[in-house]
């Protein structure tokens, strides 16, 4: 679920050039972060550390501390170049989204750091929790390593992969939005661990609905596609994904023409398995998300999930 990060020495701690800044230790701030985060290393215990990324996710909000755009504007005024973008630094020679669990923190390591702007001050970012998550999840373009936080405190940082923000968000909270899911699913199919397929399954068969694409000329019966040498009935998590799932299969402006069918989990199984009984047995699977971050799921093992909820 993460790691942790020893103090470094200045030969050890290197800055991203574009970030234009070289990260230092400042006085201890004791808070609640400050016994978890020391519970977690001195034990190293997977609860230790378990109590410690809740306690991050149960947070209203993330901290972090903004770059300075190029042309010296605000850095939360008018956004050039997609601006605000948060602090990044390499530590050991990878690359972290620095943040912080409460604005003190991200403070004390703006005014180590000399990110004090001599016109609009410290530069903070203060995002609610899941859109801080939902931007770290956008980062994760293979560029950035992780997220680091409260590394600039006189005490350990700790710190993930970006790729595991959106299941871990997932795990501790027991929620997804809409808009992590890809995450979600890129980092299942990446680590392909049966537990993490659980947790993929157990979010499907919680949903309220799951969408198809319906045929124009029979705009409540839902199309059928050929991947990799199978047909396989098309499904989507959301209407969004729907939407980009019709502009493939049907051109580029099909997202406002092809019909979308909205069905609950067991409704869409029992379409699916009659697909497969009017098919003579040839419909097995379900390929969910086409055009977006796509998984597979045979009908039989929805079917199960279904029963079980």
């Amino acid at each position: 679920m993460g790691w942790f990060s020893r103090k470094k020495n200045e030969e050890q701690v290197k800055a991203d050039s574009s970030a234009g800044t070289k990260p230092v230790h400042g006085a201890r701030i004791d808070d609640a972060f400050t016994r978890l985060t020391g519970e977690a290393t001195s034990t190293g215990s997977g609860e230790a550390v378990n109590r410690l990324w809740k306690a991050v996710f149960d947070l209203g909000h993330w901290h972090f501390i903004s770059q300075f755009p190029p042309d010296g504007s605000k850095p939360g005024g008018p956004p050039p170049f997609g601006w605000p973008r948060p602090m990044t630094a390499r530590v050991d020679g990878k690359l972290y989204v620095m943040a912080f669990t409460s604005a003190e923190r991200a403070t004390a390591s703006a005014k180590l750091n000399n990110q004090v702007h001599p016109q609009f001050g410290i530069p903070l970012l203060d995002i609610p929790r899941d859109g801080a998550a939902e931007m770290l999840c956008k980062m994760d373009d293979g560029r950035i390593d992780g997220v680091m936080f409260n590394h600039n405190e006189g005490e350990h940082g700790f710190y993930a992969p970006l790729s595991n923000v959106a299941s871990m968000f997932e795990w501790h909270l027991d929620r997804l939005p809409t808009k992590m899911f890809d995450s979600f699913v890129k980092g299942v199919t990446t680590s392909n661990a049966p537990q993490a397929w659980a947790r993929l399954n157990r979010r499907l068969v919680l949903m309220d609905q799951w969408f198809f694409i319906g045929d124009q000329q029979r705009p409540k019966s839902p199309q059928l596609h050929e991947h990799e040498g199978e047909v396989v009935a098309l499904v989507f998590t959301d209407a969004d994904h729907a939407a980009r799932g019709a502009g493939i299969v049907g051109g580029a402006d099909a997202e406002s023409r092809v019909p979308l069918i909205p069905a609950p989990p067991a409704e869409a199984v029992g379409f699916m398995k009659n697909l497969n009984s009017q098919s003579g047995g040839k419909v097995r699977n379900a390929l969910f998300n086409m055009g977006s971050q796509p998984f597979i799921e045979t009908i039989d093992d929805l079917d199960r999930f279904v029963a079980f909820r």
